[in-house]
């Protein structure tokens, strides 16, 4: 057993949680901006064309590496200026999308890689695992994230941590409910440290099944 090793580990999965939860607001901020500039533009257009905003919103908006009447220009991406502003505002799907997308993220950070060193680690046995209900209720939306569209399946309805979803709900998860998570697991990693610190992990340990 080495619980520096382990104390190491789980120092370092909080450093990839944080730099997950700082992707996430770098990326919704900008979704925020992107809506407010969109606004802001179609105001000027507005008042230079005579249409209404329900006419600007049916302007295309497209993405490239230079503007698309440019001789050679490649257009990567095409949608109406309403549908960007609607996916964008924090409401929209991009927010949600990248909430999911961090859902997924921390699971998998866990379950593929730290959770199995910080088990080698300690020495425990093939079928003895390190339990954070947070990380099962994450398991969870993951599953029904990737493999439900994003739906949640009847298996949400049992998490005991993330409770606010039930059989059949839509995943869509605003800034507040995120934050609620990240602080859940921040919260769990603080209590497995304290563990690994006195040496008490038992009660974080699975028994062999």
């Amino acid at each position: 057993m080495c619980l520096s090793r382990a104390d190491d580990l789980l120092t370092e999965f909080a450093e990839v949680v944080e730099n997950i939860y700082g992707a996430y607001l770098d990326a919704t901020h900008g979704f925020k901006n992107m809506a407010e500039l969109i606004t802001k533009c179609q105001s000027q257009i507005q008042q230079s064309l005579g249409i209404a905003p329900s006419q600007a919103d049916k302007l295309p908006m497209h993405y490239g590496d230079s503007p698309p009447e440019e001789p050679g220009s490649v257009v990567q991406h095409t949608a109406s200026q309403g549908e960007v502003k609607a996916r964008n505002a924090p409401d929209g799907h991009n927010p949600h999308l990248m909430a999911n997308m961090c859902i997924v993220a921390l699971y998998q950070y866990w379950e593929d890689h730290y959770r199995k060193e910080i088990q080698k680690s300690l020495g425990l046995r093939p079928k003895q695992k390190i339990r954070m209900p947070i990380f099962g209720d994450l398991k969870n939306l993951r599953n029904s994230i990737i493999h439900h569209r994003s739906v949640a399946k009847p298996e949400v309805a049992k998490n005991t941590v993330i409770t606010s979803f039930a059989a059949g709900d839509a995943i869509e998860i605003d800034a507040a409910g995120f934050y609620t998570i990240i602080e859940e697991v921040r919260k769990a990693i603080e209590e497995l440290g304290r563990a690994l610190q006195v040496g008490g992990i038992d009660a974080f340990v699975s028994k062999d099944s």
